[in-house]
This record gives structure tokens, C-alpha cells and sequence, in this order.
């Protein structure tokens, strides 16, 4: 009868090896695919000059595994350890999401390091939705900097502990669905039992904000991005008419 191996503990140098060897393998980087990896980007209304950033600082890159070009997403932990990674597939027709590695204790951030926030900070679902809650609230939130990408609805327990024992804010910006819904009820819960063990008067606070109008955060940039373009002509159209307007009256 064989013997049933014990599953290997997130924490274990045997687990990081493993993480290690599956971006190794499935997220090695290729900088033949970045073009069509920044022009996919770039038709998710994301912005070139955020896109190139994120690129020259190592926060995203392009990979290609089995004839697939991917984006890559490296996902780090508190201390900036890449340990894991989401793999965005472009084919333009169809694209989906793996994560890789360890999603318990490393995730994808932008913006503000997470260690540095005073205030609060952002969950998403998806790295692009990330980066799409960035692009439309860059101006209009005050202190939420640093929005994070786990990569499902699952809130990793290290992020609720970071929340819990240093008193900060979460906002949780899932999808606009009941998957979503589920995810903050159960982070609401899990935040509120650990508020509850060994301390005092806890600060921490919790809150859900998912895309007021569409079903994800992309898809609400990209509807922004098309109403402006609509003003955009509407005004451009208004002053043409309007100068030929003057010039038949000269």
C-alpha cells in the first residue's frame, strides 16, 4: 500500500522550489511577445505610459508557453519575493487567467507598496482590473495608492492578518457578481474573527466597492474611456460646424 505524502506547507523550501520551477517553466520571460502583449493591454484601454512603466520597472513582462503568448504578472510577498505569478493569455478571441505559485502569501501590486500604505488598500480579482481601478481612480481617491490583484475572490489570510495588525482599511473591489458578493462576505467574516483574538480596541475596517455600472473594473474603464471619446467628438463636430457656420455668413 503506498504511503500518502502530506501536503507541503506554504512556507516549506520544498513549496518554493516547486513555485520556483512552475515559473521557470510557464512564465519565462520573452521579450519577442511584448509587442502584441502591450498593444492587447493597450485595446483594454490601459494607458501606454502605465503599460511602459510597469514594464521597464519588471512589474509585468511577456512570456510564451506551448505556442501561447502570455502577459505576466509577478506576484511578490510582504518582504518583495516573487513567489508566484498570473499568466494572462492574449489570444484575442479568447482570453483567460492562471495564477501560479503561491497565492496564500504573495500577490500582484501597483501603485503604492503595500508595506507603505497609511490609510488603506485595493483588492481586485484580476491584474488587469487592477491596473483598470488604478487608471480611473488615480485622481479622485486620496490615500488608496496601492491596489493588489489575488487573482480569484479568495482574500489570501496573510492580507487580512496584515490588515487586522496594523489597523487598516480594506476596500474590496470584486466583480459586480454573486462570486464577488461571496468573496467580501466571507473576507468581512474572517476579518472579523481575527479582530476578535488577542487584542484590544481593533481599527481595522473593511468595505465593499465593486464597478458601479459594469461587471468588472476593465469593463468600466473601457466604457469611460468610450464616453469620453464620444464627448471628444461631439465637441470636435459642435466647432466645425460652428466655424463653417461663420465663414457662409462672411
Amino acid at each position: 500500500m503506498l504511503k500518502q505524502q502530506k501536503p507541503q506547507r506554504q512556507d516549506s523550501e520544498e513549496y518554493r522550489k516547486c513555485c520556483k520551477f512552475l515559473l521557470s517553466r510557464m512564465a519565462q520571460r520573452d521579450d519577442s511577445q511584448w509587442p502584441v502583449a502591450r498593444q492587447y493591454l493597450i485595446e483594454r484601454s490601459l494607458d501606454s505610459q502605465l503599460i511602459d512603466q510597469l514594464y521597464t520597472d519588471g512589474q509585468i513582462y511577456a512570456s510564451k508557453h506551448r505556442s501561447n503568448p502570455s502577459i505576466v504578472f509577478p506576484h511578490r510577498d510582504l518582504e518583495g519575493n516573487v513567489r508566484g505569478a498570473t499568466l494572462c493569455t492574449i489570444r484575442h478571441q479568447s482570453s483567460s487567467t492562471t495564477s501560479l505559485g503561491d497565492t496564500k502569501n504573495a500577490w500582484f501590486n501597483v501603485g503604492v507598496e503595500l508595506a507603505k500604505i497609511h490609510k488603506a488598500f485595493v483588492v481586485t480579482k484580476s491584474p488587469i482590473d487592477a491596473l483598470s481601478y488604478q487608471q480611473l481612480n488615480a485622481v479622485s481617491d486620496p490615500y488608496q495608492g496601492c491596489i493588489v490583484s489575488v487573482g480569484g475572490t479568495h482574500i489570501p489570510e496573510a492580507l487580512i492578518e496584515y490588515t487586522v495588525r496594523n489597523d487598516k482599511g480594506l476596500i474590496v473591489a470584486f466583480d459586480h457578481d454573486p462570486s464577488g458578493q461571496m468573496g467580501f462576505k466571507i473576507a468581512e467574516s474572517e476579518m472579523r474573527r481575527k479582530s476578535q483574538i488577542g487584542r484590544g480596541a481593533c481599527k481595522a475596517w473593511i468595505h465593499c466597492h465593486p464597478p458601479p455600472i459594469c461587471a468588472n473594473w476593465n469593463e468600466e474603464l473601457q466604457a469611460h474611456c468610450s464616453s469620453k471619446k464620444k464627448v471628444r467628438s461631439s465637441l470636435i463636430s459642435e466647432q466645425q460646424s460652428q466655424v463653417r457656420s461663420r465663414g457662409m455668413r462672411l
